[in-house]
């Protein structure tokens, strides 16, 4: 009989190199690694289908290992921010961001009523939920794709993604809190969750950093402090989860605090961070492959194709709000390379854990995530067009 626990350190090592090697093959022809993980991890699922291989793996471990994830993704993005550097650029950023959570809400959750549920308004909250997910891009993504170019619409690009992550755990959370005390006044419960979500995260990351500041100020160990960075990123995410607080919000400020003191030798503490968010990025999204099944119909296909088609008609019209100085060109690429990633994927595990008939949502976030991956690769492959130059990482 085989060891189930050896068949469980095979396939994660198995999953590990072929995700690693595909990496460097999207790297190569630049392309989000992201997608080609997930599209090795649905080839894994078929595979085992086809083989009637028995493999089960908790839903709540991949949310853990996400979750884990999406903390050192947070931090590692929100590091590299320079207050200094905060600029004009910024508004620009918070301009599209505020417009595009705004339209998402309005629009896309009335279009996924209509065409996913068909009216029937007893699915308004999942519809809702589904619009707020909508909202946010993903950093580790968009990054990648953008590299480190200065040309102003990619930093905007760039710092929205990393100002609109937490936004898209935050808005989802609060939507489910909202629903559940449906009873108690709705703008005083909102704004009150609200306010508190945000003060009790911003209050965590500020401890825990100032904590570590006057740590690393004095010393610093080639073996034990980078531990002690990706320590203190938990830490504070799990602090203000426990006192009311938004996690993400604490790690983003834990991370905008670490990125703009000095501390000694910061680079080499974010190199080795980096390394490990990858290592576990690639398990991830080669597990969400293997685990997440949509319905291969063609009736899943209109629908989702159509419901993308308008989220991307939703975007340009934000865009055009928000950013209507620039021209239709750059408006247009703004709008192709809204690549959804890992926060996306991890909120709906959370949210599916929770929230009963959540199925038929996730099939379309899984579909949402792959059209948006594989537009902002066509975007990008095609950004001269644009009149735009990157330079991949």
């Amino acid at each position: 009989m085989a060891d189930p626990i050896l068949n469980g350190l095979t396939f994660i090592a198995v999953v590990l190199l072929i995700g690693l090697l595909s990496s460097i093959f999207a790297k190569k022809i630049k392309i989000p690694d992201v997608l080609v993980l997930v599209a090795v991890g649905i080839g894994f699922g078929l595979y085992i289908q086809i083989e009637n291989i028995e493999f089960t793996l908790p839903t709540t471990l991949i949310s853990a290992l996400g979750l884990f994830t999406l903390v050192l993704l947070v931090f590692e993005s929100t590091a590299q921010i320079r207050f200094k550097e905060l600029d004009w650029v910024s508004m620009s950023a918070l301009k599209v961001t505020f417009s595009t959570v705004v339209f998402n809400f309005v629009i896309l959750s009335f279009a996924t009523l209509a065409i996913v549920f068909g009216f029937k308004l007893k699915f308004l909250f999942l519809s809702v939920l589904f619009g707020a997910l909508m909202c946010g891009t993903a950093p580790d993504v968009i990054l990648s794709l953008l590299g480190s170019c200065k040309q102003k619409i990619l930093r905007v690009l760039s710092i929205e993604s990393i100002i609109n992550t937490p936004l898209t755990v935050l808005l989802p959370l609060i939507i489910v809190d909202l629903q559940k005390g449906a009873t108690d006044a709705v703008f005083t419960g909102f704004t009150g969750g609200l306010l508190l979500k945000i003060t009790a995260g911003l209050g965590s990351g500020l401890l825990i950093g100032l904590i570590m500041f006057k740590i690393m100020r004095k010393q610093y160990s080639e073996k034990y402090s980078p531990i002690a960075v990706i320590a203190a990123a938990l830490l504070s995410y799990v602090l203000a989860e426990k006192i009311g607080g938004n996690g993400i919000i604490a790690v983003t400020t834990l991370g905008l605090f670490f990125g703009n003191l000095e501390i000694k030798q910061k680079v080499a503490l974010l190199q080795f961070e980096s390394v490990l968010s990858t290592l576990l990025k690639v398990l991830i999204f080669v597990l969400i492959g293997v685990i997440i099944k949509f319905p291969l119909t063609p009736m899943f296909f209109v629908k989702s194709i159509s419901l993308f088609i308008i989220y991307l008609a939703v975007r340009y019209l934000a865009l055009k709000l928000a950013a209507k100085g620039e021209p239709v060109l750059i408006r247009l690429f703004m709008t192709l390379t809204a690549s959804k990633g890992l926060a996306v994927v991890v909120v709906a595990f959370i949210l599916a854990s929770t929230i009963t008939g959540f199925e038929p949502i996730l099939d379309y976030i899984l579909a949402f995530v792959l059209y948006s991956l594989i537009i902002s690769s066509v975007a990008v492959w095609f950004s001269k067009w644009f009149g735009i130059t990157t330079k991949a990482k």
